[in-house]
């Protein structure tokens, strides 16, 4: 899969910004991307099933390279879906859901790494485990899948140059433009989340509304 990088949207910032040095509008750019990515659900990605294990609660994700796991969308156990549960919904239902063995219900995170299974699985299933997540990229990318960028590139420009035109004192500083940039940003954000919630991202889950 082909992935673009975060430099490519100089062209669409730095012209609005003179003076403002790359590394810094490269940092803004990456924030607003991280931040378009976690909070509109956009980068959306199907790992490999994976197989379940007996006694095994944890199943780590294993994004790209450049990315880690922002939302689980949904998750599938042996064909079923399972939910999403909080540790705090999960201590409530059982003595000590970490040890109990079943068959699994639901699912929860304590960490952007792995995906718990609760009850704990009492039978391996080769294949068994599947999902559908949102990705965002690390803190330290340099670049993210294309899609994205020929997608959203005007919205996470906005979203950059909102954050460099906050900036206090600076010789691109304006208040009132960034105002509408970051309008922009939010808007899309808005929208693209919208069209995630209601269609392409949970479509196998249509009775499903449980997020957390």
């Amino acid at each position: 899969m082909a992935n673009t990088n975060l430099t490519a949207w100089y062209d669409d910032v730095l012209p609005s910004v003179p003076g403002c040095p790359q590394p810094m509008a490269l940092d803004a750019i990456r924030k607003a991307t991280i931040e378009f990515c976690q909070r509109s659900w956009a980068w959306i990605y199907n790992p490999a099933t994976a197989n379940v294990v007996a006694d095994q609660i944890a199943y780590p994700f294993v994004p790209p390279s450049n990315a880690v796991v922002s939302k689980v969308l949904y998750v599938f156990h042996d064909g079923v879906p399972i939910y999403p549960r909080s540790t705090d919904q999960l201590d409530a239902m059982y003595q000590e859901w970490r040890t109990t063995s079943d068959t699994p219900q639901y699912y929860t995170q304590e960490d952007e790494r792995n995906l718990l299974l609760v009850p704990v699985p009492a039978a391996a299933l080769t294949g068994g485990l599947k999902m559908r997540v949102s990705l965002k990229p690390k803190f330290d990318a340099a670049d993210i899948e294309s899609r994205m960028y020929e997608e959203y590139r005007e919205a996470i420009a906005s979203g950059a140059l909102s954050r460099l035109m906050m900036m206090p004192k600076k010789p691109y500083t304006d208040l009132t433009t960034a105002a509408v940039h970051k309008a922009i940003f939010d808007d899309t954000i808005a929208t693209v989340r919208h069209k995630v919630q209601k269609g392409y991202a949970r479509a196998p889950l249509r009775n499903a509304a449980h997020f957390f």
